[in-house]
């Protein structure tokens, strides 16, 4: 049963509904990737998602980098994994090629 939004914000377009926790937070970082925000949601309203050590170690199987798993050591809000996901995310280069002639 897919359980769990991830909505882009602050234009509020729904980017999925994910099954699994880490699919969920590996989608979110592909979001922040790309400069947005993001908030995810669990769609039957359980309230706070906590986000333990292995969801975070299976999430960066999925996304192929660090996304911090090594500082968390007890289930920890999401709003603090995102936050975290954010200082984590890798930095582009962006190279300027000089085509003058």
């Amino acid at each position: 049963m897919k359980r769990y939004v991830v909505t882009e914000r602050p234009s509020g377009v729904n980017k999925g509904l994910y099954e699994t926790l880490a699919e969920a937070l590996s989608a979110s970082m592909q979001v922040i990737e790309a400069g947005k925000g993001v908030s995810v949601m669990d769609s039957q309203g359980s309230g706070v998602i906590m986000v333990g050590h292995f969801d975070l170690l299976e999430a960066e199987g999925l996304v192929g980098h660090s996304l911090g798993s090594e500082k968390i050591q007890h289930p920890t809000p999401i709003c603090e994994i995102l936050e975290l996901m954010k200082l984590m995310r890798p930095k582009k280069t962006i190279f300027h090629w000089d085509v003058g002639g």
